[in-house]
């Protein structure tokens, strides 16, 4: 009988011990790596990482980190990777994801999505898609907050040096305003970050091409798009009406917000914040174009921003809660609250037919100027060889900008990292 209770006791404990291990089993834990650490843009994550916690209580956990700029999440998750350190899902950067692919890191969506007979990859408007999906169709990232660069304008400060408030359409009406601001401030007009998507969409709006369709040349001599953005650019630097950002800090941010620059061509995530903070006049518009012969505008948008990756080293039950994180937060609904708490732009078929996005843009028109500009989206820089070409071409065009590099220096140094990175080097055709 001794014997007996001693045994009851022991599968007692071993059934306490087995209750325990099922309970602490039934929630699977998954972190997420991000890149917003403060504001509207950390409120838009929080809110909806707390809504899938929430939604999945006692099934999946995601614990959410602020791991730096996309560059540097990227890296990190790279690091980690090799001691399965590395979180479950993370951000990367749109225009990157091909890059990402061939750290063979990533975990192939098309596939996820193929077996989920619940999904719709094709649920996003096109080009969303583009940055990620590879030769053979497969997609490696899913869009959550992807962005444009749009033109800020402040209203006050163009009134009075023009007389009016108006919102430039062209090259032409920017260097107008630029000039006169020049003469009665002593100060330049407008400003943008240097990289190569800026340098992009200056070529493209003058009738060139950055990268080849295939993306694996770059298209140097095609209208001279390449000459012309550099020599537009000189004149601009030379003139003093751009102001060149210096490479530590974003400082055409703060003196536009500081009612010192009157332009601004910036992205579509820091939107909420201009209009929350400023306290002026802020007017929103697209990007400026190029003025052609019949008289009308040829304009060029590229979108950026950032998608979900899923890591492809976890065990089935963390990349399942994986699956169902990005889900989540690359859904309709999440889109339409990120893009309204943030201004990161809508990227799902028949988003912009929703009431609350309607009543939005009634509210707030801003909103949809960003929303119409991307029926001007061509995505001149698609290739999985831009990571490796954007670090060589922000180290000429910083150079260009503040060490007086000349147009033809500049471009012998662009032609040179295109030659020695991509494939088919310089080609004269799209």
């Amino acid at each position: 009988m001794k014997k007996f209770r001693h045994l009851s006791l022991f599968l007692a404990m071993l059934l306490m011990l087995s209750i325990v291990h099922v309970a602490s089993a039934e929630v699977v834990e998954i972190d997420f790596w991000h890149s917003w650490g403060s504001g509207k843009n950390y409120e838009a994550v929080t809110t909806l990482v707390n809504e899938f916690n929430t939604k999945w209580e006692g099934k999946y956990h995601v614990t959410e980190t602020f791991s730096g700029n996309y560059a540097e999440v990227l890296s990190k998750g790279v690091v980690a990777y090799s001691a399965n350190e590395n979180p479950t899902v993370s951000v990367v950067d749109a225009c990157m994801s091909l890059n990402a692919k061939e750290y063979g890191i990533m975990t192939n969506l098309s596939e996820k999505a193929a077996a989920d007979k619940n999904y719709d990859i094709n649920q996003f408007m096109p080009g969303m898609l583009m940055f990620s999906t590879d030769a053979e169709g497969n997609v490696w990232s899913l869009p959550f907050a992807r962005s444009t660069q749009i033109m800020y304008v402040n209203n006050d400060l163009i009134k009075s040096v023009m007389g009016e408030a108006k919102i430039p359409a062209t090259w032409d009406d920017i260097f107008e305003i630029c000039k006169v601001w020049k003469e009665t401030h002593d100060a330049p007009g407008y400003s943008h970050p240097v990289g190569g998507g800026y340098y992009a969409w200056y070529v493209t709006t003058l009738g060139g091409e950055y990268m080849n369709a295939a993306g694996d040349a770059g298209c140097m001599y095609l209208n001279d798009g390449w000459e012309k953005a550099l020599t537009m650019w000189r004149t601009a630097i030379d003139n003093g009406w751009y102001q060149v950002p210096s490479l530590s800090t974003a400082g055409y941010y703060e003196d536009f917000m500081a009612e010192k620059l009157p332009i601004m061509f910036t992205s579509t995530g820091s939107l909420t914040n201009i209009l929350t903070n400023a306290e002026f006049d802020v007017g929103v518009g697209y990007l400026p174009g190029g003025l052609q012969e019949d008289g009308s505008i040829l304009r060029s948008v590229s979108t950026g921003g950032a998608n979900l990756m899923l890591y492809n080293n976890k065990s089935e039950a963390e990349t399942e809660a994986g699956w169902e994180f990005i889900k989540h937060m690359t859904s309709t609904e999440a889109n339409v609250y990120h893009n309204a708490t943030t201004g990161y732009i809508l990227s799902h078929i028949g988003a912009d037919k929703l009431p609350q996005v309607q009543e939005l843009w009634t509210k707030t028109p801003e909103f949809k100027v960003a929303y119409d500009q991307l029926q001007f989206v061509h995505e001149s820089y698609v290739s999985k060889y831009t990571s490796e070409i954007d670090l060589e071409v922000v180290d000429t065009l910083n150079a260009f900008a503040m060490d007086n590099m000349t147009v033809e220096e500049g471009l012998e140094a662009l032609k040179y990292t295109f030659e020695n990175i991509m494939p088919n080097g310089i080609t004269d055709t799209y």
